[in-house]
């Protein structure tokens, strides 16, 4: 094999990780420990990567060497469950979220709940499930409010969010939880135009 189609040590561990090879990811970085701390700006750490594939072994590894489960990371500002919501190859995400709750995730700390009943993440009754068990069993708070990437004159809560996305089952659920109905927001102000100096 020529130099040029040689894959890289990180291109090697997306590898064994897609093709859910746990066993050989984990091997991968005890024999490669200067990719251990490798993180893309745009899919965040190696713990957001192995909770995109549902791969709790090595999340568990990564947790036993000093990751944090609640890390956030990656262009979302992710943490590890909010990533395993989203996942779309995970074939029982809501065992999957169950276990990471049990590892100590928390669900507050990115827009987990708002990725659970986003509907391209999966049908309503899916999200559902996932709500329900974010909020029993991981104390997802009904009521936080969101902005808009940073934005804090475009905020927005959960059952907000459910409705603009048509989940009508999951906003009952969220108001049968405690999560209220804000009175309508004012608009933000318009921008201001900077006078020109003569």
């Amino acid at each position: 094999m020529d130099s040029d189609n040689q894959i890289t040590p990180i291109q090697q561990m997306y590898s064994y990780m897609s093709d859910k090879q746990e066993e050989e990811a984990i091997e991968y970085l005890k024999n490669n420990p200067s990719i251990v701390g490798y993180s893309s700006s745009f899919t965040g750490s190696w713990l957001h990567a192995a909770s995109r594939y549902g791969l709790m072994k090595l999340i568990d590894y990564l947790i036993g060497i000093g990751f944090d489960i609640n890390l956030v990371s990656g262009i979302e500002q992710a943490t590890a469950i909010n990533n395993a919501v989203c996942a779309t190859d995970i074939l029982d995400r809501a065992t999957f979220v169950r276990e990471l709750l049990n590892r100590g995730a928390n669900p507050n700390i990115s827009r987990t709940i708002l990725s659970a009943l986003n509907p391209r993440h999966g049908e309503e009754d899916e999200g559902l499930e996932l709500v329900r068990i974010l909020v029993e069993e991981g104390g997802a708070d009904v009521n936080r409010v969101y902005d808009v990437y940073g934005d804090p004159n475009n905020t927005f809560t959960a059952v907000e969010w459910a409705e603009a996305f048509g989940r009508p089952k999951i906003a009952a659920y969220l108001r049968s939880q405690g999560a209220i109905d804000r009175p309508p927001q004012p608009a933000p102000p318009p921008p201001t135009k900077k006078k020109r100096k003569s």
